[in-house]
């Protein structure tokens, strides 16, 4: 499939953003007062979900593009 749309260069921030996401939900689930640290990094979930938004319009934008330009029209 020559036509396939693939940007490696984002595995590298797909990854970040899954690792804030996981990292907020153990420390929310292991039961106990975090210290101000672990606090930062949990806060830092939130930062993983509005990276995998913005990543994943990026992506369908320019899928949606690329189809414009090459069909002319988008299905």
């Amino acid at each position: 499939m020559a036509d396939r749309f693939y940007l490696p260069q984002l595995d590298g921030l797909r990854f970040v953003a899954f690792l804030a996401v996981f990292v907020c939900h153990f420390l929310h689930s292991a039961g106990r007062v975090p210290s101000p640290w672990e606090s930062a990094i949990a806060n830092a979930g939130a930062f993983g979900v509005d990276l995998f938004f913005i990543l994943s319009s990026f992506l369908i934008t320019s899928l949606l593009l690329r189809e414009q330009a090459r069909e002319g029209r988008v299905r």
